[in-house]
């Protein structure tokens, strides 16, 4: 919880992002609010001590991830990150790292809660059940949808409070798929980690110098972090490895646990070396390597799995398409630089890092709120 915290914290005060984004008022501000609140109470439900926190924490957290699709369809991806996040800890025997409730709880909080919530928040569009009033009007549903084809005029639209859900899904859906327009500042997937070409929200030219709201991020904090996502991913492999106990000779117990005879003595195991040091749920719980190698594990594939996706989506993209991956890749980048602190070596590196990003953060200023600034004609 503290690195999430302090992995925030530098999203919002030394990224900019959230910054600009809110000035423009535009949805991703209510995104990223969502987002890290639906993951920070079900963080909670796994640290509370009563069982009926637990459960209110994991209601929280249901609730807030249907909010989260209902703002934007890419919330999906952090209901598959919690039950990525479920389905390591249970891999690895981390009981200690899973919501305090019972397990059949899980699909209920997790799934059904979340999806009443998304169902809710379609009744401002397509009218209350058994109603045949719509907030977005009737004109909407007059003609039928059909995924992936163009509407047919003949035949008759919708007619239950069901069918008219899909067919606002499918009317949304085909929009996107269909969409050919080019925007002067649309941007390809690749280019956004490199902080490339940022959307332009506003400019005014009749002052000097003129103000602006771009979507540039801190680059001295965006680079960084996405360095740390490169690191991490290319040392994965080698630290599961090392973690498991693996030589080239084959599987052996790490170092200070004995032979496989003295542990079958101690654990009350057979000598036939039933468990295996190269299976996760045999590893010591209390082993430091293993529970950072879960949580760069797991933010990485956070960060690929909102970023990736957009390989293959063929209709105009933005620089903030990468919000949510950016998130998880300052949470990533805090990890590092809390180990980073424990060195006394690197601790004078950690603090330069941290008064370069600020000293970026005064610098990009103006261009977040709209100030003039001299040293940004």
């Amino acid at each position: 919880m503290a690195l999430f915290r302090m992995g925030v914290r530098i999203a919002v005060y030394r990224g900019h992002r959230p910054l600009r984004r809110g000035r423009t008022g535009l949805p991703d501000m209510f995104l990223l609010a969502t987002f890290v609140w639906a993951l920070t109470f079900f963080f909670l439900s796994a640290r509370a001590r009563r069982p009926l926190l637990a459960l209110l924490a994991a209601l929280a957290s249901g609730v807030l991830l249907g909010n989260l699709v209902a703002t934007k369809w890419i919330g999906i991806g952090a209901i598959a990150l919690v039950w990525l996040w479920i389905g390591l800890s249970a891999t690895l025997g981390s009981a200690a790292l899973l919501p305090r409730i019972r397990w059949w709880l899980y699909p209920i909080m997790f799934l059904l809660v979340p999806a009443l919530t998304y169902l809710l928040w379609t009744v401002p569009v397509v009218g209350i059940p058994g109603s045949v009033s719509a907030a977005v009007g009737e004109a909407l549903f007059e003609t039928p949808c059909t995924f992936g084809r163009t509407p047919n005029p003949a035949v008759q639209g919708p007619t239950t409070w069901l069918s008219r859900v899909r067919h606002w899904h499918c009317t949304v859906w085909n929009y996107h798929a269909y969409l050919t327009a080019t925007h002067p500042y649309g941007s390809p997937w690749w280019s956004w980690p490199l902080l490339k070409h940022p959307v332009l929200f506003h400019l005014d030219t009749s002052v000097d110098p003129p103000r602006r709201i771009s979507a540039t991020g801190n680059p001295i904090v965006w680079w960084t972090g996405f360095a740390a996502v490169l690191l991490t991913l290319l040392s994965l492999p080698v630290r599961y490895w090392r973690v498991l106990g693996v030589s080239r000779r084959g599987v052996e117990p790490p170092s200070g646990q004995g032979s496989e005879q003295q542990r079958g003595e101690r654990g009350g195991e057979s000598q036939r070396g039933e468990s295996r040091w190269d299976s996760p749920a045999s590893l010591p719980r209390d082993t430091s390597a293993l529970h950072s190698l879960f949580l760069d594990l797991w933010l990485v594939l956070g960060v690929l799995g909102f970023w990736l996706p957009w390989v293959f989506i063929q209709r105009v993209a933005f620089h903030y398409h990468y919000f949510l991956s950016f998130t998880l890749t300052v949470v990533l980048l805090a990890l590092w630089l809390a180990r980073l602190l424990e060195r006394p070596a690197f601790r004078l590196a950690v603090f330069g890092f941290l008064l370069a990003a600020a000293v970026g953060f005064v610098y990009l200023y103006p261009s977040a709120t709209a100030t003039s600034a001299f040293w940004l004609r």
